[in-house]
């Protein structure tokens, strides 16, 4: 296991990241695996938003359509949309 170190954040890593992007705005870091976990962190808040297992398999793709919503896409044939909700 690995560990990513983001400011004063870490995130542990059981696999390999395919995809790290920022949001539009810089204020939201979503970082994808090969093993379909997605992870999006507050760069501001210095916090975890989220973590779940959003694909069966790799996740290839991320892209920002907005600054609270992006779409994924991966091995499982699937495109997903998601929208970050605020506290």
């Amino acid at each position: 296991m690995k560990r990513l170190q983001l400011s004063s954040h870490e995130l542990e890593l059981h696999a390999r990241l395919t995809t790290v992007l920022y949001s539009p705005d810089g204020k939201l870091l979503a970082i994808a695996d090969s093993t379909g976990l997605l992870s999006v962190l507050d760069c501001e808040k210095n916090e975890v938003v989220g973590t779940s297992s959003v694909h069966i398999g790799e996740i290839w793709g991320l892209a920002w359509a907005s600054n609270d919503v992006f779409f994924t896409n991966g091995d499982d044939g699937s495109i997903r949309r998601w929208k970050v909700m605020s506290n």
